[in-house]
């Protein structure tokens, strides 16, 4: 067993954390020696009793190979805490995952991330707004990272998925159980889109209440700052803010209407002094990247007066082809194939059911 095998045994074992296994690493220069390790020794682990102990003597070694198995069987790759390849962003924080398993892109781990975080029953107002600064962000070459449930994180991953920024999934489980399951195909398209899924968690394990908020940490950790788009009062959303704060990170709110339990969470951020955010821009204004940035990072097209005039009617928020005929007043063949045409010219993309959307 070699020292990366061993700390994927560590983090299988029940009630051992990243806190437990980082103060083991400190504690043996070779992780492997901790397995032949005497008792007076194991007890000399800061935060090691004897109950920790007991429970770390009875560590089932047919786990690694199981664990071995499953890698190959799901086609995943591993960082570890020791690899030199691991984000120094994320070693940085208190209680760094030990272990990263992925797919997809691990070259992403090394950009600039902004998390874009949310309720799961978010409004049709949250799911456009979560969608738009993904797409925007995502244009200006901001990696997306979120956690991949459903409702705002989702659409922030679509909204990123084909900009040159991409997006980063962090699951709240293993890869054999991913959850929610209705976002199973998000991964295919995520990896074709050259995007990166990773989970801390060993691949058999489910995700639960007590996952969640490892994932987040991960979220927040991975970021220069976190935007939460809609969230209750009492919200995981709220949970990635803490930990945000906690990392140093900046923490960004978008205010809703105020008869909204959605809007209770970001409001109250707000009040603690998060940044309120309406657009994109006020982001950028934060790092100090403001308008020169924004035109700096936009590709410069040439568009014809009718390229312009269907262009203009089309966001982030997806218009269908009829609504883009009234509001031009060209008729269908010709808004066809401008569409067309600013697809190839890569400024917009076709959504199911002739519905259009600025890329």
């Amino acid at each position: 067993m070699n020292e990366r095998e061993a700390l994927i045994l560590l983090n299988l074992v029940d009630g051992f954390g990243p806190v437990r296994i980082s103060k083991a690493l400190e504690s043996f220069r070779d992780i492997t020696r901790i397995f032949t390790a005497k008792r007076d020794e194991l007890l000399n682990i800061p935060g090691w009793n004897n109950a920790v102990v007991e429970n770390f003597k009875k560590i089932d070694f047919s786990l690694l190979e199981k664990e071995k198995e499953n890698i190959n069987r799901y086609k995943l790759k591993y960082l570890t805490i020791l690899d030199k390849e691991y984000p120094e962003v994320l070693k940085k924080i208190y209680d760094p995952p030990v272990i990263l398993y992925y797919k997809g892109d691990i070259e992403k781990l090394k950009e600039r991330c902004i998390g874009i975080v949310g309720s799961r029953r978010c409004s049709n107002y949250g799911a456009h707004i979560a969608f738009k600064f993904a797409s925007e962000l995502g244009t200006l070459g901001f990696s997306i990272v979120s956690g991949f449930a459903r409702g705002i994180d989702t659409m922030a991953h679509r909204g990123a998925l084909k900009t040159v920024g991409g997006t980063i999934a962090v699951l709240g489980s293993g890869f054999k159980k991913v959850y929610p399951e209705l976002n199973r195909d998000l991964i295919d398209e995520v990896i074709k889109n050259n995007g990166l899924i990773i989970s801390e968690f060993g691949i058999d394990v489910h995700a639960d209440k007590s996952t969640f908020p490892r994932r987040n940490r991960i979220i927040s950790g991975l970021a220069v700052g976190v935007v939460i788009v809609e969230a209750t009062i009492i919200s995981g959303s709220l949970i990635t803010a803490r930990y945000a704060l906690e990392q140093g990170r900046e923490v960004f709110a978008v205010p809703g209407p105020v008869n909204s339990p959605l809007s209770q969470g970001t409001h109250q951020l707000i009040k603690e002094g998060a940044t309120l955010v309406e657009k994109t821009d006020d982001i950028l204004e934060t790092f100090g990247l403001g308008l020169r940035f924004r035109q700096e990072k936009i590709p410069k097209v040439e568009l014809g007066e009718k390229e312009a005039n269907v262009y203009k009617f089309l966001s982030y928020r997806p218009i269908h082809i009829e609504e883009l005929i009234a509001k031009t007043k060209l008729r269908f063949p010709e808004v066809a194939g401008i569409l067309v045409n600013l697809q190839i010219k890569s400024l917009i993309q076709q959504l199911p059911g002739q519905y259009y959307a600025l890329k």
